[in-house]
């Protein structure tokens, strides 16, 4: 189910693009790209653990019994597991899009292609406080780090995507950190503050679905 979830709001803001005509079909393309390598990984887990639990040999059943049932009353595995069903660590990285993402970032924030955490923002229109996650859905969030706000950055996302796919945001949190433009997936397309330049010549990549590096 999760997976299903993972590829109709993956698949959902592509295809709104292109009918829009805010991006090139070939956009589309990279549905699989990103979503066929999550299938594959759900298929292979779930097989694995199906035998497992099952037990059909003396060996599995051993292993089961022994090793993996006292590994699962143990509170850090309960949330690997939890995590990996949930499919909310998984990572474009790698994918069609997350070419950014081969550069070096320091510190722990997500980098291009991971999930971002649903965090503390203000809307930089007015409107009081709210979450990311809140403001998502048909939208791409630009996040800026409080409480720096930058019409530039605005400007460039307004261009290519349109006023209306757009909502600038001011998070709440150490202004040394980096803009970032959130995918309406709640991935991270891109962050940094290489100026505005940089951030066009990552949407243009998309919008046409060169390989954006």
């Amino acid at each position: 189910m999760n997976t299903g979830i993972g590829d109709g709001e993956n698949l959902a803001w592509k295809l709104a693009m292109v009918v829009n005509g805010t991006a090139e079909p070939a956009l589309l393309d990279s549905y699989e790209g990103e979503r066929r390598p999550v299938a594959a990984k759900a298929v292979k887990s779930t097989g694995a653990a199906g035998n497992l639990i099952l037990g059909n040999h003396v060996f599995a059943r051993l292993l089961r019994d022994r090793v993996v049932v006292p590994l699962m009353n143990r509170a850090s595995m309960q949330r690997r597991v939890w995590e990996n069903l949930s499919q909310l660590k998984v990572t474009y990285r790698h994918g069609p899009l997350g070419g950014q993402a081969r550069r070096w970032f320091s510190g722990r924030d997500p980098l291009p292609g991971d999930r971002v955490p649903d965090i503390e923002c203000v809307r930089a229109e007015g409107g009081g406080h709210t979450t990311l996650h809140a403001e998502l859905g048909d939208k791409w969030a630009l996040v800026m780090p409080g409480p720096m706000v930058s019409d530039e950055y605005a400007a460039v996302v307004a261009k290519r995507l349109g006023d209306h796919a757009m909502i600038t945001l001011v998070a709440d949190h150490d202004a040394n950190r980096e803009i970032m433009l959130v995918r309406p997936d709640a991935h991270l397309g891109w962050r940094g503050r290489a100026g505005p330049d940089a951030l066009d010549r990552w949407l243009t990549a998309v919008v046409r679905q060169a390989r954006a590096d």
